[in-house]
């Protein structure tokens, strides 16, 4: 009786993962003279405020800033306990709900919320972006009060992806912060893009937002490396000898410049490495940069774990968009068949799969380097250098000869399903493996499940359109794939399908959908057309996937496309074979037949007096009331808003 009345809270379940990242990162922080320095101005600013604006820590990527940031959140709680003030973190990029900006500010005001006692029940989440953004900015500025005052601290502001403008970082309210409001952010430099990878300017737009040098803190290297090395070795129970340690100190003083040594990221990667070491060994070369050090961790991994596995694990983690879960990763595994042969050498189980040990230990020697993110607990590299290492590693020079597209497809294969309960073929290589222990076996179920896109109810039905549960994982990452793995048909059909269209919206994917178009369209320049025909449909609809339970008037729409539609193909064939004679009880006459030529409906709140394109067409520019939006006119996101105007805006150049 009692289970049935305790529902789980996502708010709290979402405060409660941040909370237990920084406490588990606070019990590593050692307090060198440059943390202590940030950590100094960082408390200097809790107590006593800088102007309503808000304070920025800044570093190269692993210069300890996250440990930084989770003592001072260890810090800040007690200091809000002890007041009866409220602290609130987020350690961005290490959960679903703090990957992607809109959820992010939904979790933000609903804890919000709950910590300052407002009716929840009354409080409606905006579906609208921009609506959203002004509830988030009205309860950081007007819930708080100088008996209960706030405390937001938010780490690594540029782990955020790119839809609704996250790094443009327009939905962060920096400035003219009231006297009981702190907020603590972190980031890295700007960074341009590099191989495939999207850049970033979070540093430089906070700057031109805050105008202000006091509030920005830098982490600097590391002055005292033989107390941190003894640090991380005491956490592991281990210790090395004089002589040892004086190698790690040379290779310290060694370093470079650029090669990101000297920070703690450099100390942790030699600490693991030393910790491997016995007192008589004579010490080994150190590596002086960062990428040779990782590298060092993967060539070591493959000799002890199996050099095709760890390849595949480090390609799965690292071409997945949204990061891989642990049991992802052994199920994948178990449809490559050298990695069976591999783990197969001296011992083939009954079923045809990957061990899940052999996993899970690959899992704990890279354990301090990833974080969880996306949904599904997926896991990714916590680090750029990690994924900037692995990249070259195993598709540059120094790696093995498995290809991009060879990986994305084979992911691409796993979140459709296409091998659920079925035998799949040995190769050679696996059958001679295989035949040692179980004589004339050919083929085997690798045990993967299906991937069905509805996991439970059903979108047309009533009764259980609230209960419907989608694979957001096959949404997120089964097109992803089919767009670099070539794979053309595959995700053609999908992104063609009215059902996939339905799917996305209900998942508030609409902007994600786009960018799959948009690739799709680049990539198979031969269905660019067909595909352009989807991407008009959804952009004149774009505000339906603020409304995701009303799939009906989505079909009703696609019907009344032109007959050569693909969208109206594709709802067609859905309404008989569901058999929704709702939808086509009337039919029309003489339907028109020619296309419409817009692309894109971008909704406005109040009358738009102006409009002017960017002089590369990529954005356009409106004013409507006292404001100018900056929007994308290939997927209608929202990239800046410029405010501040007295009066109507009626011109824009």
């Amino acid at each position: 009786a009692l289970a049935k009345e305790i529902k789980p809270d996502p708010v709290v379940d979402e405060a409660e993962s941040h909370l237990r990242f920084a406490a588990q990162r606070a019990r590593k922080f050692h307090p060198t003279p440059t943390a202590m320095t940030v950590l100094g101005l960082a408390k200097t600013f809790l107590d006593t405020g800088r102007e309503g604006k808000a304070f920025v820590v800044h570093g190269k990527s692993g210069a300890g800033k996250t440990y930084i940031m989770s003592e001072l959140t260890r810090q800040a709680a007690v200091q809000a306990m002890a007041s009866g003030g409220v602290c609130l973190v987020r350690f961005l990029g290490t959960t679903a709900a703090s990957s992607k900006t809109a959820l992010l500010l939904e979790s933000l005001v609903l804890q919000l919320a709950q910590a300052y006692g407002q009716d929840t029940s009354s409080i409606s989440i905006p579906s609208d972006f921009r609506e959203l953004q002004a509830l988030f900015v009205k309860a950081v500025k007007t819930w708080p009060s100088e008996a209960k005052q706030l405390t937001l601290i938010l780490d690594s502001v540029d782990q955020l992806d790119d839809t609704n403008g996250g790094r443009r970082l327009e939905w962060l309210p920096a400035t003219e912060l009231p006297a009981f409001v702190r907020i603590i952010v972190s980031s890295l430099p700007d960074y341009a893009e590099s191989n495939g990878k999207a850049g970033f300017k979070c540093l430089s737009r906070l700057r031109s937002t805050i105008k202000d040098e006091a509030c920005f803190s830098k982490v600097e290297d590391i002055t005292d490396p033989k107390e941190v090395v003894e640090h991380l070795l005491r956490l592991q129970g281990r210790t090395i000898t004089e002589e040892q340690m004086q190698a790690v100190l040379g290779a310290f003083n060694s370093r470079g410049t650029e090669d990101m040594a000297g920070t703690p990221l450099w100390l942790t990667l030699v600490a693991q490495q030393c910790a491997g070491w016995r007192s008589y060994d004579p010490p080994p070369v150190i590596a002086s940069s960062v990428r040779a050090l990782i590298l060092n961790l993967f060539e070591d991994l493959a000799k002890k774990r199996g050099t095709v596995l760890v390849w595949y694990v480090l390609a799965y983690i690292t071409r997945c968009k949204e990061g891989i879960t642990e049991v992802e990763l052994a199920l994948v595994l178990s449809l490559v068949d050298d990695v069976l042969a591999e783990s197969y050498e001296w011992w083939a189980p009954p079923v045809r799969v990957v061990p899940c040990i052999c996993v899970t230990r690959i899992h704990a020697d890279l354990r301090p380097y990833l974080a969880t993110r996306g949904s599904g607990n997926a896991l990714g590299w916590y680090h750029r250098q990690f994924w900037e290492a692995a990249e070259a590693w195993l598709f540059g020079s120094e790696g093995c000869a498995c290809t991009q597209k060879h990986v994305h497809a084979q992911l691409a294969d796993f979140f459709a399903g296409i091998y659920h309960k079925v035998a799949k073929s040995y190769t050679p290589k696996l059958q001679k493996v295989v035949q040692k222990h179980f004589a004339g076996e050919t083929a085997g179920d690798r045990l993967v499940p299906a991937q069905p896109t509805e996991l439970s109810g059903d979108v047309f039905d009533p009764e259980s359109t609230a209960h419907v549960r989608l694979n957001e994982r096959r949404l997120t990452e089964y097109v992803h794939h089919c767009i670099r793995a070539g794979m053309e048909e595959e995700a053609t059909a999908e992104l063609t399908s009215i059902m996939y269209i339905l799917y996305m919206f209900r998942a508030r994917m609409g902007t994600e959908l786009q960018i799959q178009l948009l690739e799709a369209m680049d990539a198979f320049p031969a269905r660019a057309q067909e595909l352009k025909k989807v991407k008009a449909f959804v952009g004149k609809r774009i505000d339906a996937c603020r409304e995701p339970d009303v799939p009906g008037q989505v079909v009703l729409e696609a019907l009344n496309e032109p007959d050569a539609s693909p969208v109206f193909k594709s709802a067609a064939s859905v309404c008989r074979e569901r058999g929704l004679g709702w939808a086509t009880a009337m039919t029309w006459k003489n339907k028109p037949q020619a296309f419409d030529p817009c692309q894109l409906s971008i909704q406005a709140g109040y009358e738009v007096r102006s409009v002017a394109y960017s002089p590369d067409g990529t954005s356009v520019a409106f004013g409507y009331g006292s404001r100018i939006d900056i929007v994308n006119v290939s997927t209608g996101d929202t990239l800046c808003t410029l405010e501040g105007h007295t009066d109507h805006v009626t011109s824009v150049s």
